[in-house]
């Protein structure tokens, strides 16, 4: 199985500190409330991706630390990493539930204020106005893609909610849908 992983940047060298090797962290807000010595962090050096492996971690603050690698445990070999960003690495998730709009064509569309529902005919994709082509009864409405009027979509059950403005529904058709 080919697992692939992104860098997440979860900390920053500031300075060292002492003359054993130690370093000052100032750290994102990605970085764990509890640290695993056991997992490394990663640094790139010369394009390289590195491990480095924790020997001591003490907190100094909410956003600070002082740490000691492995492998750099002089000054000398410590400076090397002075103004490097660590990373850790996580495993990418599947990006299962990214929305495809071309791919929704025959997904029926419910407008939540009307109550009317209609079938996705197809998508436009304009640059700057991308939109759902929906019938509704025989009437072919254009529907702007956007999070103000799309409520949710739901890729199993092939199902659009939208919220559409007053009237758009009309403005297409010569039938009155009017309550």
């Amino acid at each position: 199985m080919n697992n692939e992983f992104s860098k997440e940047v979860i900390a920053k060298v500031v300075k060292l500190f002492g003359n054993k090797g130690e370093l000052v962290l100032r750290l994102m807000d990605g970085f764990p409330d509890k640290v695993e010595t056991e997992e490394p962090l990663f640094v790139d050096i010369d394009g390289l991706r590195v491990p480095l492996f924790i020997s001591s971690f003490k907190r100094n603050g909410a956003d600070k630390a002082v740490v000691a690698f492995d492998d750099f445990d002089t000054e000398y070999r410590a400076s090397e990493l002075v103004g490097k960003e660590l990373y850790a690495l996580v495993e990418a998730e599947e990006e299962d539930d990214e929305i495809y709009w071309e791919d929704t064509a025959g997904y029926t569309f419910m407008d939540l204020v009307s109550g009317m529902a209609g079938i996705v005919e197809r998508f436009h994709d304009y640059t700057d106005n991308p939109l759902l082509e929906v019938n509704f009864s025989g009437d072919s409405v254009l529907v702007p893609v956007n999070d103000f009027i799309i409520s949710s979509v739901d890729s199993d059950e092939k199902m659009i909610e939208a919220r559409l403005p007053d009237g758009l529904i009309n403005l297409y058709s010569d039938n009155d849908y009017d309550e």
